[in-house]
């Protein structure tokens, strides 16, 4: 079967915003038989190999062999040689950016030490996948080439997902503090016990806290109190809800211990916040005496 490939060029698309990271290149290919030795120069490209006849793709990089089945991605970076033969059919997506932009790339937390990863080809992958070969016949229109631009920076979040799931899953602590942390994050005013979250999620306190110390630097605790003191400077500084309710709001046993709380947080009193940050007169009704502070 003989090569086929749609590769579509962006370098000189015209663009309406200045994205940080404009892709260069992007298209399909399915292909078998095919052979590769040399070096990736001047790009970044991102491969998605979706699915092949052979069981396995075999790629040298350097001194280094990587073995993958399929689906996976294979990251393709200017430096060292790059070398593959397969004899099966082939098919992939890849899109491709200018080596310059290595250095945007790593600030943002991309990786390169971890080239290679299995995928699933999910509904969310395959849908940006389609929404950009929608894209090829206008890719010289204005404005094609910014949808392209974030289109792909989504599907590179995608595969960044994966990799990351495949690392919890080697991981199960992880993923059981990443959830109780997450149900905290959405429950944190209400009423919410501890030790139940860590037997639901069949951890013993000791252990829990092993592991949570692992990935946060906060206890539970004073996670939940940083969320309220945040809630309740948002409700301070931008409306006239009575303190005693935004105690109130954040479960907080009276408004008293809600004052004395935020008092040692900030070092002044909600009243004083409210003054400083929201100096917009207030009816009798809307605030706290200042007897109760």
């Amino acid at each position: 079967m003989p090569l086929k490939m749609i590769r579509v060029d962006f370098s000189e698309a015209p663009r309406l915003l200045r994205f940080p990271l404009p892709v260069s290149e992007l298209g399909i290919v399915t292909e078998e038989n095919n052979r590769f030795c040399g070096f990736h120069r001047n790009q970044i490209e991102f491969c998605i190999r979706m699915s092949s006849s052979d069981e396995f793709a075999v790629d040298t990089v350097g001194e280094n062999v990587f073995t993958n089945r399929f689906p996976h991605v294979f990251v393709k970076v200017d430096g060292k040689l790059h070398e593959y033969h397969y004899r099966g059919k082939r098919e992939a997506f890849f899109f491709i950016y200018s080596s310059s932009l290595l250095p945007k790339f790593i600030e943002a937390g991309i990786d390169f030490n971890n080239i290679c990863w299995k995928i699933s080809l999910s509904s969310a992958l395959m849908e940006l996948i389609q929404d950009l070969i929608i894209l090829f016949p206008k890719s010289q229109e204005r404005g094609i080439a910014d949808q392209v631009d974030v289109l792909c920076w989504k599907l590179l979040l995608e595969l960044v997902l994966m990799r990351e799931e495949n690392r919890e899953a080697n991981d199960p602590q992880e993923a059981k503090i990443r959830r109780i942390a997450s149900g905290i994050q959405i429950h944190y005013k209400e009423k919410w016990n501890l030790d139940e979250l860590i037997r639901e999620n069949g951890l013993s306190r000791r252990s829990f806290f092993r592991h949570w110390n692992r990935f946060y630097t906060k206890t539970p605790s004073q996670m939940v109190l940083d969320l309220k003191m945040k809630e309740a400077q948002h409700h301070l500084a931008s409306g006239n809800l009575p303190i005693a309710e935004i105690a109130d709001l954040l479960n907080f046993a009276d408004s008293a211990y809600f004052i004395s709380t935020f008092r040692k947080y900030f070092g002044i009193t909600p009243l004083q916040f409210r003054k400083k940050w929201n100096p917009i007169p207030h009816s009798p009704l809307s605030g706290h005496s200042k007897s109760a502070e």
